[in-house]
């Protein structure tokens, strides 16, 4: 228990851990108790994990502690967190494809599929979702626009990111974001919107795509808080209140907007 939770590097190394909801454990919790709870605890996006992450943390911390006794070599606990996180990820990307396809993604069933034509307004809420990409600078400005009948107007968000290694990339993050948002407001029914193609395809088609596997995995997860959930494609002139705030935010100092630096993770970088 002292060694895996109770050591005050171990507390530190588990708070660095994005966990949907955080488990305080207590010092008189004997350690299948701590096991059982935190192997329920799911990360959050953006790690790309669908499995659970103790034992990568456990293993982390014990090669950690083997490194300062043996090696006199320290690490911060921030370094063993992304080691636990990355090594989660390179496991599960290393399982056999038959095996993923097994798993599953619980997105859009064949019949949410063939409603892909119905209109933008035959769904009650819909949230529109989009990206600008910067190549030189590899910042990116996402958006998304929800609109729900019951408020008087759209509930907005943008945010500049650091670091995206391309505009797919990007438009992924911004409908992650607007998955996140929607599940914050306790909508159960809802419908993305999304200008890019290749995006709505793979999601729809359940294509797995290398570049972007990790958010769409991400997307998968949260797909699931949702009673009903459908991602479809629209013109680019259908979606300029979107297209217009993620150029806002790309373009506005980054003081005046929210940013997140993803490259902490390892995982765009």
């Amino acid at each position: 228990m002292h060694l895996f939770f109770n050591c005050p590097f171990a507390k530190q190394v588990w708070s660095q851990i994005p966990f949907f909801n955080p488990v305080h454990l207590a010092e008189d919790l004997d350690f299948k108790t701590a096991l059982v709870r935190l192997r329920l605890s799911i990360c959050l996006p953006p790690t790309g994990l669908k499995n659970p992450i103790i034992s990568w943390v456990c293993w982390s911390l014990w090669l950690a502690r083997n490194k300062l006794i043996f090696e006199q070599f320290h690490q911060s606990a921030a370094e063993v967190a992304t080691r636990s996180i990355t090594a989660a990820r390179e496991w599960d990307q290393a399982q056999p494809l038959s095996r993923k396809s097994k798993q599953g993604l619980p997105f859009a069933t064949s019949q949410e599929r063939r409603a892909n034509t119905l209109s933008i307004t035959s769904t009650p809420i819909f949230c529109k979702t989009d990206a600008a990409w910067n190549s030189s600078t590899r910042k990116a400005g996402i958006a998304c626009v929800l609109h729900c009948p019951d408020s008087p107007s759209p509930e907005s968000f943008s945010l500049q990111i650091d670091n995206v290694a391309s505009p797919l990339v990007a438009e992924a993050l911004a409908l992650l974001q607007g998955i996140e948002k929607a599940i914050k407001s306790e909508i159960t029914s809802i419908t993305f919107l999304s200008d890019c193609s290749t995006l709505i395809r793979a999601i729809n088609g359940k294509a797995p795509m290398k570049e972007i596997y990790g958010v769409l995995t991400d997307i998968a997860f949260l797909s699931s808080a949702f009673a009903c959930i459908s991602f479809k494609h629209i013109s680019r002139s259908q979606n300029e209140d979107a297209d217009s705030l993620a150029k806002w935010a790309l373009k506005a100092d980054s003081s005046s907007v929210s940013s997140f630096d993803f490259s902490v993770l390892g995982r765009w970088a």
